[in-house]
């Protein structure tokens, strides 16, 4: 059996040709891929000779050259590494380190304390003597990649990858070539900031290292505009937010193509970005989680217009899924039920106290190589036989006897332009179950969206899916994770 290229090879391989061209550029910053390649392998092997075969290796690294040359190395120093977010609260790091019982701990020295783990300088490990190849890579069943998720309970969880599965996921059939300048403000320590790193890399591009957090939207833009960008991977709040910025026209002008993943993106979305972006620019539209990586693709045509949700798109090759009623019994097509992956190439389960669970990742009986996972989503197939999501399954409520799924409220609610985001909550009061939506509308006078968005609820929706009271907000609260507090709008909620 042949097994595909190696991280090690494929590296080694784009470095050859590209030499001195760059690889990774900040707004103060570039490294070229020699250089790339000599600073991973001291670090792969800096880390291999201190870290005993099996054992762990956390990743705390910046978002600079040097932190993403340090990360390749620990994901290329045969030892399991767990990525993990410089710029997450102190405490969430050190619950993390504490369940996740690395050996040692690669990070900055202006970094952020390491809960007591045992610390590898990364300059130290960049100023390690040269030496050639990387070394042995973990087997190819073993988990390779941990990274931490938080839930809507906040507590962080570890989902455990092969080296094969992140490969897998970067090769999603619109690659990056050697002429893409390509962006993406997630951090490499989920999964999808990740393979938006390695990815570009491994086509022969640039990698802009944009530091949204720390140096805002307008850098973003100029570090864009200076670099002349034409891949950019970006969720649907911050391109909203992107796109009304006054520097977005120049900053997108040679972008052709934009990886776009979330719920909820509308018809009036679509209009309003391609007032800005070139009529080249491809929209590709990408369900994924975390578990199960890219699930479904819809490259949106440039005439596309719809009045609702955008579809999720068709499943990606190499991959089954099957929609499934609480019974576990597929439904009929245009009926709803919750998503059943399966696939060699999903997470292989969880990472606890430092050691590996199958979690919620399940065998399959009738192929050991793959497995099966319960995503918790809601989808529907269409009669094209496009997938589309709904909501959450746990989020499903009933309002006076009729079956309410919160996203599609909240889908409505985002075709207002002032609206950035949306939440939609059932609240259990004395007398009945009602709903309740909150809106991030930064600046707007609530005297105005107010009546504007109880208009467009009543124009799109039957009475039982209207929330009885609008909330305004300048953002919705976020967990360290970056998805909503749902606890902390529960407590906002109206008497």
């Amino acid at each position: 059996m042949t097994h595909p290229p190696s991280l090690a090879a494929l590296l080694e391989t784009v470095a050859a040709q590209r030499g001195t061209a760059p690889a990774l550029v900040s707004r103060t910053e570039r490294m070229d891929y020699g250089t790339l390649l000599r600073a991973a392998r001291r670090v792969a092997w800096h880390i291999a000779e201190h870290i005993p075969p099996g054992a762990a290796v956390a990743t705390l690294v910046p978002h600079t050259p040097d932190g993403v040359a340090g990360l390749l190395g620990g994901l290329l120093s045969g030892r399991t590494c767990i990525v993990l977010n410089p710029l997450d609260p102190t405490a969430r790091i050190a619950g993390i380190l504490n369940a996740a019982r690395p050996a040692a701990v690669l990070a900055d020295a202006a970094g952020p304390d390491c809960a007591g783990m045992p610390r590898m300088d990364l300059a130290a490990a960049l100023a390690a003597p040269d030496t050639p190849g990387f070394p042995p890579p973990l087997p190819p069943d073993a988990p390779a990649i941990v990274h931490f998720t938080s839930g809507s309970s906040g507590v962080p969880k570890g989902i455990a990858f092969t080296m094969a599965a992140m490969l897998h996921r970067c090769a999603d059939g619109y690659p990056y070539g050697p002429s893409d300048v390509s962006i993406g403000p997630s951090m490499p320590s989920t999964s999808a900031g990740l393979c938006l790193v390695v990815a570009p890399l491994l086509g022969g591009g640039q990698v802009l290292l944009a530091r949204l957090a720390s140096e805002g939207a307008t850098a973003l833009l100029g570090l864009m505009r200076d670099n002349g960008a034409t891949c950019a991977a970006i969720g649907p709040a911050i391109l909203r937010m992107l796109l009304r910025l006054p520097g977005a026209r120049a900053a997108f002008a040679q972008v052709r193509l934009i990886r776009i993943g979330g719920a909820g993106i509308t018809g009036a979305d679509l209009a309003a970005w391609r007032e800005v972006l070139p009529a080249s620019t491809l929209l590709l539209h990408r369900y994924a989680s975390t578990e199960g990586g890219v699930v479904t693709m819809f490259p949106v045509p440039p005439d596309y217009a719809c009045t609702g949700m955008l579809p999720s798109g068709h499943l990606v090759p190499g991959l089954d899924a099957t929609i499934v009623d609480d019974a576990g019994h597929p439904v009929a097509a245009g009926q709803s039920g919750e998503l059943v992956l399966r696939g060699p190439h999903l997470a292989l389960g969880e990472w606890h106290h430092g050691d590996f669970v199958p979690g919620r990742m399940h065998p399959d009986p009738a192929d050991p190589c793959c497995r099966v996972f319960a995503t918790g989503d809601i989808f529907r197939r269409e009669p094209d036989g496009m997938l589309r999501f709904l909501s959450r399954k746990d989020r499903q409520v009933k309002i006076n006897g009729v079956r309410v799924e919160p996203g599609e409220v909240e889908a409505v609610l985002r075709r207002d332009p002032r609206v950035t985001d949306a939440a939609v909550l059932a609240i259990e009061s004395t007398a009945e179950m009602r709903l309740l939506a909150y809106v991030a509308a930064p600046g707007a006078d609530p005297a105005d969206l107010r009546p504007a968005l109880s208009a467009l609820l009543a124009e799109a929706l039957v009475p039982a899916m209207r929330p009885s009271g609008i909330i305004i907000l300048d953002r919705l609260p976020t967990l360290p994770g970056g998805k909503t507090d749902i606890a902390a709008l529960r407590t906002l909620a109206a008497p």
